[in-house]
């Protein structure tokens, strides 16, 4: 599945928004199963104190909230969005874990490789690097005990 980014602002293209948050969700749900379809996926946004996800009141679904950095540049927006994705899979009221953390930024940087965004994106440092080496390290025991 390739992933075309627009030709655009980021915050002036609500449908192109719109449209790489479903191809990411498709590609997500490609690679670990289907979402959680009884929450609906709302259009994402941007906010100053992003990225997250933001639920509904009612928690009938929650959209992503992308940080300010991603407004004028979409491979930002591809490295925030694919990110959240994997928490809109199943959203959760209040902080996740350390395991779904960690996958959520290997999707991210997995997800890059598919426009062939370069440089890539990833943390180098802190909680965020930390669950990356976490799923990692699951990997490479998945690798030599199976």
């Amino acid at each position: 599945m390739a992933i075309l980014l627009p030709n655009t602002i980021p915050e002036h293209d609500q449908e192109g928004l719109l449209k790489l948050q479903e191809a990411l969700l498709e590609l997500a749900e490609q690679l670990l199963g289907d979402r959680d379809k009884s929450k609906i996926i709302y259009q994402p946004d941007f906010d100053v104190n992003g990225p997250y996800i933001n639920n509904t009141p009612n928690l009938d679904g929650a959209s992503a909230r992308l940080s300010p950095n991603s407004k004028l540049y979409w491979p930002t927006v591809v490295y925030e969005m694919a990110h959240e994705i994997i928490h809109l899979l199943n959203p959760i009221v209040g902080y996740t874990n350390w395991l779904e953390e960690g996958i959520a930024v290997k999707f991210s940087i997995f997800a890059q490789n598919e426009p062939n965004l370069h440089p890539i994106q990833q943390p180098i440092s802190g909680p965020y690097f930390d669950a990356l080496e976490l799923v990692n390290t699951l990997i490479q025991l998945q690798v030599r005990v199976f």
